[in-house]
């Protein structure tokens, strides 16, 4: 018997986020010019509030006018060093033979917080709620599961002779019965995370405006078990619309609510036949997703599709239906 526990832990800082935009407006100009922002640099309003042309021969909005580099639109740093990651997570790993059963067991429970994707900057970080505050976009990150369970076992059938059972049976059925083993590799997590999307474009540039997340409103309207294709997994009136002149509350990724988790298990028959002293003939069964299991692929999250906000709308094309290999593989 071998029991494990452990905790890992990592904090990151200064990471590459591609999250600065030196060319956004400070939140503030929301409040200071309002709707002004979105009106010509030369309205009789503009003018009043006291914004100049940047440069001669300049045309554009009053928030353009505003801008650090008015000439240009936005300005992206890939390799910017501000972001940052925190990682948690408890692990246990469990080993024991019962007999002829081999059982190995793996559990993984993980938090990880960050505003940049765990897999650097240029995959899959759309943007930033506002460039001045960073800490709009920490949040759990989307590409990992916070449960994971993998179990593994192998089973010497205790058949045929030299074994617990049928000992004394002669060589032509122990030929047969005798001597298989039957294995399996069973994996268990829960969904990936949702991130709510569509909004009302902020006239400050910044690069990703989110919808406002409801208080007291659940965001989860069924668990996975209970829905199919065409059922409505989440809850679009959680969220509305932003104000364009507001920041969205919704966080980066949703604190309640995830996609379908994967459940699949993977079994293997085999067994090796005898001819001479230094031969055998290996035959091997392998099912993949033995119970032909199916996972539904993660609804859309966006206030802007309404039709379509948290609808399960198909399966998961990564994950495959059930596989059968056989084998013969001679050895000597």
């Amino acid at each position: 018997f071998f029991l494990d526990v452990g905790y890992i832990g990592a904090h990151g800082n200064h990471l590459e986020a591609n999250l600065d935009e030196p060319n956004q407006l400070p939140i503030s100009y929301l409040t200071t010019y309002g709707s002004l922002l979105t009106q010509a640099y030369n309205s009789p309003a503009a003018i009043a509030a006291g914004i100049q042309a940047p440069y001669a021969g300049f045309t554009g909005t009053a928030a353009q006018a505003l801008r650090r580099f008015p000439q240009y639109q936005t300005i992206n740093d890939n390799f910017d060093p501000s972001g940052m990651n925190d990682y948690n997570s408890l692990q246990v790993v469990l080993r024991k033979q019962v007999g002829d059963l081999h059982l190995n067991v793996n559990y993984v429970g993980q938090k990880n917080l960050g505003d940049v994707p765990t897999n650097g900057a240029n995959s899959g970080n759309v943007g930033v709620l506002d460039a001045y505050d960073l800490h709009l976009d920490k949040s759990e990150q989307p590409s990992e599961p916070t449960r994971r369970l993998v179990g593994s076992w192998l089973w010497d059938v205790p058949v045929g002779k030299g074994k617990r059972y049928a000992e004394g049976i002669n060589n032509i059925t122990d030929y047969v019965i005798g001597g298989w083993e039957v294995g399996a590799i069973q994996t268990y997590q829960n969904g990936y995370i949702l991130s709510p999307g569509g909004a009302n474009t902020n006239p400050i540039f910044n690069t990703d405006p989110r919808p406002n997340e409801l208080a007291g409103v659940p965001v989860v309207l069924h668990s996975c078990s209970d829905v199919q294709i065409g059922s409505v997994l989440d809850n679009i009136n959680a969220f509305a619309l932003n104000n364009p002149l507001q920041l969205g509350t919704a966080p980066r990724t949703l604190r309640a609510g995830r996609g379908c988790g994967r459940y699949e298990e993977d079994f293997d028959l085999q067994k090796a036949f005898p001819i001479r002293e230094r031969a055998h003939v290996e035959f091997r069964s392998e099912f993949y997703n033995g119970f032909n299991r199916h996972k539904f692929a993660d609804p859309s999250l966006s206030v802007n599709s309404p039709s379509t906000f948290g609808e399960i709308t198909t399966n998961d094309s990564g994950y495959q239906p059930r596989i059968i290999q056989l084998a013969l593989r001679l050895i000597w």
